[in-house]
């Protein structure tokens, strides 16, 4: 369940922004709370936007700025938001699992995005600390935000190469073609003075 979550955050990513991508994986135990704490100062923050990308579900639009602007679509007892825009989810159920997505939009006009991947694990399975304190990048969205300007670069590259061809193609057949009618203008001359001198020899 883990790696078909890792490999839909990289899916899910390519829709976003480079700029401004923070990817989370998170893993708690079935029951219990799981918490997700903004680091930002809240004096900068403008408004919060959480979904649960999985279901295409939008759960919460947080305005810091004017409360009654703040509307939480999320029905339930179980998921609460702060009023600086973290999110907590009690008893955590196999439903809640999945991806998550929190677009925090600045004064300035700056958007940042959290991708969150919530998984659960077993009493009898060892929990990595890392995972469950801590916001960590993945190697996949590390190696995602590498490949992609390199990608872009080459696409790029290939789409000068194909233009220049086809111009230098259209400019050889231009260059063929005067060629071609000059020729065949000098020839109809010679023949023309070859008659000519003819002509006149015989008078």
């Amino acid at each position: 369940m883990m790696k078909f979550h890792k490999y839909a955050i990289v899916i899910f990513s390519l829709f976003l922004p480079i700029e401004g991508v923070n990817v989370t994986e998170r893993s708690v135990q079935e029951g219990e709370t799981f918490i997700f704490h903004l680091t930002n100062e809240e004096s900068d923050i403008s408004s919060v936007e959480w979904k649960q990308m999985d279901r295409n579900k939008l759960l919460a639009l947080i305005s810091l700025d004017n409360a009654n602007k703040t509307f939480i679509f999320s029905k339930g007892n179980r998921v609460h938001f702060m009023q600086n825009g973290s999110i907590i989810i009690r008893d955590v159920k196999r439903e809640d699992t999945g991806n998550y997505t929190c677009k925090i939009i600045f004064k300035n006009n700056k958007i940042e995005t959290y991708i969150i991947s919530l998984s659960l694990y077993s009493e009898n399975t060892e929990q990595s600390p890392t995972r469950s304190s801590t916001a960590t990048k993945s190697d996949a969205q590390t190696l995602y935000i590498v490949l992609i300007p390199v990608i872009g670069g080459l696409l790029l590259l290939g789409s000068v190469i194909v233009i220049v061809v086809k111009c230098r193609r259209k400019h050889c057949n231009q260059d063929q073609h005067i060629y071609a009618n000059t020729s065949h203008k000098c020839k109809g001359n010679r023949k023309t003075r070859q008659k000519k001198a003819r002509s006149d020899q015989k008078q």
